[in-house]
């Protein structure tokens, strides 16, 4: 479960600047040996790459995360045409157009779906350790600070 902890905080927070012994210390590793084997098989299956000191997700790891890239879109699709539907049906019931049930039914279905997603996503994905959060805000911020400065 680790491992796919490990992957999943590379797809979320993007290519990190970290050493393994920290990356280890933040996924609670009590044995260095299971934190290698658990990282030499996401190197060795392409799912994590180490490129100039930064790991980053191989295209294996972006194989592994398209439930979660698709799950995302139909989320903010299903949001979006619920708000269309419904601004359709409040306008038909203004009298600016014929009132067709049908967009009503559509309005809930979109709603329902978009619960749907939200729930799958919140069930499969991961809960992140704290000191993970930690490195995670270590990132892009970190080097945009440091460059302003």
């Amino acid at each position: 479960m680790r491992r796919f902890k490990m992957a999943y905080f590379i797809y979320q927070s993007g290519p990190i600047e970290a050493s393994k012994s920290q990356i280890e210390r933040a996924f609670g590793y009590t044995s260095v040996g299971n934190f290698y084997q658990d990282w030499d098989y996401l190197v060795n299956e392409g799912i994590v790459v180490e490129e100039g000191g930064k790991y980053k997700l191989g295209q294996e790891g972006k194989r592994e995360f398209r439930a979660f890239t698709a799950l995302n879109l139909a989320l903010a699709l299903s949001i979006a045409f619920s708000f269309i539907f419904l601004g359709s049906f409040l306008k038909a019931v203004n009298g600016v157009v014929e009132t067709p049930a049908s967009l009503l039914l559509a309005t809930f279905l979109q709603v329902f779906l978009a619960v749907i997603c939200y729930y799958s996503l919140n069930t499969f994905t991961p809960r992140l350790p704290p000191e993970a959060r930690a490195l995670k805000s270590r990132g892009w911020i970190s080097r945009l600070l440091r460059r302003n400065s």
